[in-house]
């Protein structure tokens, strides 16, 4: 039982943390980057840049705010349920990773008008922190997936 709130504990204190750490970043770059035009951090290749993203995915959707916090909601409720009662008190890393992801990206739709991005790699479309983790959170549940006959280490 003591296992098992340490890690719930872990598990809630590395979602705050990266949804924190996502929403400095977001309020460094509005500030910074929103009077500014670019700025350039390896030369033709990575620049940090102010976007605001009324859309979801790479800005589809962005007729319909609406829509996009709803499907927010609905994906972080998903993942809860999922957790909540098919994983009991197995916690993984990959949750928190995308929790924070989304939960940040819905903070952006709901208090900001639109999510904050501004990392640009220009041979793809400009993110944010968030993206990051979920993308992070998705190649992590993958590889647990992929390994889930063996103990997992996550």
């Amino acid at each position: 039982m003591l296992e098992s709130c340490r890690k719930n504990l872990t598990f809630v204190i590395l979602t705050i943390v990266l949804f924190l750490t996502d929403q400095v970043s977001k309020e460094m770059a509005t500030l910074i980057l929103k009077s500014e035009d670019s700025h350039p951090l390896v030369d033709t290749f990575f620049n940090f840049v102010f976007i605001k993203n009324q859309g979801l995915i790479f800005g589809f959707f962005s007729s319909s705010r609406y829509f996009s916090i709803s499907f927010n909601i609905f994906l972080l409720g998903a993942l809860i349920v999922f957790w909540l009662f098919y994983l009991k008190r197995r916690i993984f890393i990959f949750f928190s990773f995308i929790l924070a992801g989304l939960s940040g990206n819905l903070w952006d739709r709901i208090f900001r008008g639109g999510v904050v991005d501004f990392i640009d790699l220009k041979f793809w479309p400009v993110f944010n922190l968030a993206d990051c983790y979920i993308l992070i959170g998705i190649i992590l549940l993958a590889l647990f997936m992929v390994k889930r006959d063996k103990q997992c280490i996550l």
